[in-house]
């Protein structure tokens, strides 16, 4: 409990809560590949047929899963964590490979607007 505490008694800085998001998109990022490489295998695999009904088939009940609302908002969410992970990244290696580590406050400021420059056009709404 005294640990929760501190938690939540830190100070997030921009910094902070750029590192946590970086985790949890890396995170979500990982999780999502696990379907991901199963419905490709699946697709490929059906493509590999030598029936082409069934080939179809596979290919309608796997778009009939992927065409539903809550994939729809999954991938919105996804095109997001793919946007920042990749510009937080970018921020990371700015600061581990140049002498912008006195900037770090300054870069992250900019990482966050990029991504929200960025995923505005993005976003379907």
């Amino acid at each position: 409990m005294r640990i929760l505490f501190q938690i939540l008694d830190y100070r997030f800085e921009a910094g902070m809560i750029a590192w946590v998001m970086h985790r949890l998109t890396g995170i979500a990022l990982f999780f999502y590949l696990i379907p991901h490489v199963v419905v490709t295998g699946r697709m490929i695999a059906a493509a590999h047929m030598g029936d082409k009904a069934q080939a179809v088939a596979a290919f309608e009940d796997i778009y009939a899963l992927l065409s539903g609302d809550l994939v729809v908002l999954l991938e919105i969410l996804l095109a997001g964590c793919v946007l920042f992970h990749a510009i937080n990244g970018l921020r990371i290696l700015l600061i581990d490979f140049t002498s912008l580590v006195r900037r770090d406050q300054w870069l992250t400021r900019w990482a966050f607007r990029l991504w929200v420059v960025f995923r505005l056009p993005s976003s379907p709404y």
